[in-house]
């Protein structure tokens, strides 16, 4: 999917709708404001698994340092809409 550029509003759906569904959660409460850690099932297994799929979907691979920065939703759509 890496050929398609992606505007902001259809990154942020998406990728909210990967961190709900990793979450078990309904997209519906994600928040964008969360940080890694502020929900309880937000843990760094969790985190690895969102990452990996948000790189999956967008057909992108971020570099360790990209990843080690990633602390909030906002930060992987930011990161996203760097990188594609």
């Amino acid at each position: 999917m890496s050929e398609q550029k992606w505007d902001r509003p259809a990154i942020q759906d998406r990728v909210l709708g990967i961190i709900a569904t990793v979450l078990n959660m309904p997209v519906e409460v994600v928040d964008l404001e969360w940080m890694f850690g502020d929900v309880a099932q937000w843990d760094s297994l969790k985190h690895v698994a969102i990452i990996t799929q948000v790189e999956e979907f967008f057909g992108l691979v971020f570099d360790v340092d990209q990843i080690t920065e990633l602390e909030s939703v906002e930060d992987i759509i930011d990161l996203v809409e760097e990188c594609q």
